[in-house]
């Protein structure tokens, strides 16, 4: 299988962005393509099912007081990966900590962690103006773009400081 500490990276690294929290052995897969010679190859499928993340859970009505800065903090730094570092860990980690441990455990995460933390916020932006144009009983609003973009800002923050940088 190519490179599974890469597509690792990647996704935690995404998780964390997102402050995705379900991401469990039922989540993630793999891929079997049959070559030409009826053999099998691997490879780790793109990451799914990510509903779990940039605060679902978090009302409308309760969006102006979770955008002040103090509020919005509190609800990143609370965010947990499903899943903890080591397989007896009794509670799951923090997505920061998680992308760190690996990080300090395999050095070639880095870059990977990295350039997925550099997304440009443009088009971060970009996708949270398409959003909002969508025509749909429960629109995406104005609030919530601020709200999910303030949480990838300060996770995004949070990693690079995690990282070193």
């Amino acid at each position: 299988m190519p490179d599974p500490r890469s597509w690792w990276a990647e996704t935690l690294a995404f998780d964390t962005l997102i402050g995705n929290t379900d991401r469990h052995s039922e989540n993630w897969g793999f891929l079997i393509r049959w070559g030409a010679d009826g053999r099998p190859s691997y490879e780790l499928a793109p990451a799914f099912d990510n509903g779990s993340s940039l605060g679902w859970i978090v009302r409308d009505e309760d969006l102006p007081r979770r955008l002040a800065p103090a509020a919005l903090q509190r609800f990143v730094d609370k965010g947990r990966h499903h899943y903890g570092w080591l397989s007896w860990d009794d509670q799951s980690a923090r997505h920061v900590e998680l992308a760190r441990r690996l990080v300090l455990a395999h050095g070639v995460a880095r870059p990977t962690i990295a350039r997925i933390a550099a997304v440009a916020e443009s088009k971060v932006e970009a996708v949270l103006r398409a959003c909002e144009e969508f025509d749909f009983p429960v629109r995406f609003s104005d609030q919530r773009a601020a709200f999910v973009l303030g949480q990838i800002r300060a996770r995004r923050a949070a990693l690079e400081h995690a990282l070193g940088g």
